[in-house]
């Protein structure tokens, strides 16, 4: 279960299932009849994995004051995977690129704007040809009736390595 209600922990690519635990730096691959397959880890500075040791009472404490970092988004496009995650002390939210074998493809997490995004909503979208990384966020409705719709930003050309 993830930290944010709009969180979209789930993807399905190329006939497999992949879900992010929001308070480990993990993707999880599955096949289609819910079998394993893979575990791939993440590594960032500005990820801080939930501490097991910690005794959390869900009545008393607000999840995000007890979790530091939470991953709140994944999609997969082009053989690559995109994963965005807060960073609860920063304030911040960052995103990162791997192949699906694991490989990390950007040497660091990348910061994405404040300005663009509510961070309860902001989601990876996907990588064009020119390395263009495009996200979208859904905006706050102003009645309970109307959703808006997406916003998409165009971020900026990515330095990934091969």
């Amino acid at each position: 279960i993830s930290l944010l209600l709009n969180s979209k922990s789930a993807d399905i690519y190329k006939n497999k299932i992949y879900l992010i635990n929001p308070y480990q730096y993990a993707i999880r691959e599955f096949d289609l009849k819910g079998n394993e397959k893979k575990l791939i880890y993440g590594v960032s500075k500005y990820f801080i994995p939930y501490d097991s040791l910690k005794e959390f009472h869900p009545f008393s404490i607000s999840p995000k004051n007890f979790f530091k970092s939470a991953l709140n988004g994944l999609s997969l496009w082009n053989d690559i995977i995109i994963i965005s995650f807060l960073n609860n002390e920063m304030k911040k939210i960052f995103v990162d690129f791997y192949t699906l074998n694991g490989y990390k493809m950007n040497n660091n997490s990348i910061e994405v704007p404040q300005i663009l995004f509510n961070q309860n909503s902001f989601y990876p979208f996907y990588v064009d040809s020119e390395n263009i990384f495009y996200s979208y966020y859904q905006p706050q409705p102003d009645s309970l009736n109307v959703l808006p719709n997406p916003v998409i930003v165009k971020y900026k050309c990515l330095a990934l390595r091969d």
